[in-house]
């Protein structure tokens, strides 16, 4: 799968949040408590990675589609996924099975897709 330019503008600025959230993580802890927060962080800007391939591929698809209706029930079905994705994600945090991702690694972590949506706006617009 081609990826376009805007995707990999969003995969870098999330890489580069979650080393600036991990950065600020070792700050904050200074110890060797920040591995499960930096874990958390890593854990879910990889989900982050993987949604915005899945979404720019459900936007090429739907795209492609000849009905809006099956489109849009397309989109939303797509959307449910990459959100339960996160959710489990989250879950997998939140229990105390997995004991060296903590949770608010995870939350830091979610950010970095917004974050990385936000910085798009700074690009010059005749490069995409």
């Amino acid at each position: 799968m081609k990826i376009s330019v805007t995707a990999k503008r969003m995969i870098i600025a999330i890489i580069i949040t979650s080393f600036v959230f991990i950065a600020a993580g070792g700050v904050y802890y200074r110890s060797y408590a920040v591995f499960p927060f930096a874990a958390g962080v890593v854990l879910m800007a990889a989900l982050n990675v993987l949604k915005v391939a899945m979404l720019e591929r459900a936007v090429n698809n739907a795209a492609d589609m000849i009905e809006k209706k099956d489109a849009g029930n397309y989109l939303r079905v797509q959307y449910m996924l990459r959100l339960l994705l996160t959710g489990v994600v989250l879950f997998i945090a939140a229990t105390d099975k997995v004991p060296f991702v903590s949770l608010w690694g995870a939350i830091a972590g979610i950010f970095t897709f917004q974050i990385a949506a936000f910085s798009l706006k700074f690009y010059p617009a005749d490069d995409i």
